[in-house]
């Protein structure tokens, strides 16, 4: 699926294209700065009212997703920052947007490749969205796992 939109994004973080909780935050975050990018050359109005439509959608998609809210909250965080600017038209909006979902994406990556188990001789059951797919890239419970693998960890 390809997204050019919140709404696009939404879709896929409702349909569970998109799943698990890191990557349920950094997918939001993006979706965030596609709408800005989408709404950039409207009227500053015109992009707020988008934006928080945006916002809401995003925020639909998943209610129980605590990373979802907390890129949301993020995010808001930037758009809010930069309307002080004496140069705060869309396009500026648009830009802080995606320049802090990036990081956002970046910060998930190393957070759960630093996770680490001691795994030697454990048998290992884990369920649910927990490798690669559900994070930023390395995965959650699933990540630890390889981890200790990398490490010489022995475990089945």
């Amino acid at each position: 699926m390809s997204c050019t939109a919140a709404a696009d994004v939404a879709v896929a973080i409702r349909s569970m294209i998109v799943r698990g909780a890191p990557a349920i935050g950094c997918a939001a975050a993006f979706g965030v700065a596609l709408e800005a990018q989408r709404q950039k050359h409207g009227t500053p109005a015109q992009f707020a009212a988008a934006m928080e439509l945006g916002f809401k959608t995003l925020a639909e998609s998943r209610p129980t997703a605590v990373n979802l809210f907390w890129a949301l909250d993020r995010m808001r965080a930037v758009l809010s920052a930069n309307k002080d600017d004496p140069m705060s038209a869309a396009a500026k909006l648009a830009e802080a947007a995606l320049r802090s979902s990036s990081p956002m994406w970046r910060q998930s990556r190393h957070r759960t490749r630093r996770r680490r188990a001691r795994a030697d001789g454990a048998r290992v059951l884990t369920h649910c969205n927990t490798g690669a797919l559900a994070t930023a890239g390395h995965g959650t419970a699933l990540g630890v796992i390889r981890s200790a693998r990398d490490q010489g960890s022995a475990f089945r």
